[in-house]
């Protein structure tokens, strides 16, 4: 499994931010202020007034609205959200945040604490996607560390307290088989896997529909883009593709399912359950198809996997932190995760690791990635209550 790929991460940081100096009618206006100080600094950034998602938006930091943290106007305070361009893991992230948060600690700016906040982390394999077998171990390891994963946030961050990151096993698919326990977990996400290769034909592989998202979804939707694409590779290299792609839909399903008959399906007129990640601690819903990439999965397309769990950042050494324990996770899960639970006794038996495990995988990711060590991840730990 083991390839010569390297990672590229994007970073979102949820603020609620005031002025000190200056009073602001509303948040594009302290957006502004905040965006030319940034420039100051030499941060290359601009204000995304309409949250626009287009590539042309991660090519530099960009401030948006965040309209999941109420705004206090009369407090002079406003939700925003800090998006970086896509990094690769050895540039020069870490200065910039430092540069970043020089400016919001200034004399101009104050950071307020919300429980509203988060820090969302996006990761990617370059230059090749992971694979379907990669993303299987790591949402294996998703599930088997989510334990001492919560034990690393506040406490309205972990199981599925908070609506905006929820456990990956609270989804439809997983809670039919959750009442066996993790192993059971695990072990639906080996069957995946395990029934890839038998896939028989390119029809086969991509039958299912926008709104057939269950595992062996049944209706047809075999798109042009793959037509197109067989002309230009032979048909043995199609039909691997076509596998990796059903595998990878199915693994995404298992991790990302919501239900229809949630107030947000209900509302939407979902008939069947369907897929939206950014409701749980870790979104799949990037590794789709771009087929997908409209509505609840507009990341679709982009070969990314996000981390929705960690908290607001409220300094650069917090969001270094969880920058480098999401990118070692993904890496230390390549080669850790296909083997977590076996040889521990039946499914009821296996149960999530513990923080001192975790430790070795996000050492292990550290050691794949040519790490000296895991910097701020160990403030993390220090702090884990």
């Amino acid at each position: 499994m083991a390839t010569q790929n390297s990672y590229q991460f994007g970073v979102e940081i949820e603020l609620l931010l005031g002025s000190r100096k200056k009073s602001h009618p509303n948040w594009k206006s302290l957006a502004r202020d905040l965006s030319k100080r940034l420039a100051k600094a030499g941060i290359a950034n601009h204000v995304n007034e309409g949250n626009d998602k287009s590539r042309e938006n991660y090519r530099e930091w960009s401030l948006a609205q965040e309209i999941t943290i109420p705004s206090q106007p009369a407090k002079n305070l406003w939700g925003i959200e800090l998006v970086s361009p896509i990094y690769p893991i050895y540039s020069y992230w870490a200065a910039d945040l430092d540069k970043i948060f020089s400016v919001l600690h200034s004399s101009s700016f104050q950071i307020v604490p919300s429980p509203n906040c988060s820090t969302h982390v996006h990761i990617s394999s370059t230059p090749l996607p992971l694979s379907a077998q990669e993303l299987a171990a790591l949402a294996r390891s998703v599930l088997y560390y989510e334990p001492a994963l919560d034990l690393l946030v506040p406490t309205n961050r972990r199981g599925s307290v908070a609506y905006w990151c929820q456990s990956n096993r609270a989804n439809p698919t997983l809670r039919q088989v959750d009442a066996g326990g993790l192993g059971s977990c695990l072990g639906l996400l080996d069957e995946i896997v395990a029934a890839g290769p038998s896939i028989s034909s390119i029809q086969e592989a991509y039958q299912y529909g926008d709104d057939d998202t269950s595992p062996g979804g049944s209706s047809s939707s075999f798109s042009s883009s793959s037509s197109t694409a067989a002309t230009s590779i032979s048909e043995e290299e199609f039909q691997t593709q076509a596998v990796q792609a059903r595998m990878t839909r199915n693994i995404v399903a298992a991790m990302n399912l919501f239900p229809a008959n949630s107030a947000y399906g209900r509302s939407h007129g979902k008939k069947k359950d369907f897929m939206r990640g950014k409701v749980y601690k870790w979104d799949f819903t990037g590794m789709l198809p771009s087929s997908y990439g409209t509505g609840d999965n507009g990341g679709a397309g982009r070969g990314t996997v996000e981390f929705r769990q960690p908290p607001g950042s409220l300094s650069a050494e917090d969001a270094a932190g969880w920058i480098t324990l999401a990118v070692a996770f993904v890496a230390g899960a390549m080669a850790v995760g296909p083997h977590l639970g076996h040889g521990t006794g039946g499914a009821d038996e296996i149960q999530g690791g513990s923080p001192e495990e975790l430790w070795g995988l996000l050492a292990a990711g550290s050691e794949a990635l040519g790490w000296e060590s895991l910097g701020a991840v160990e403030g993390l730990f220090a702090r884990m209550g």
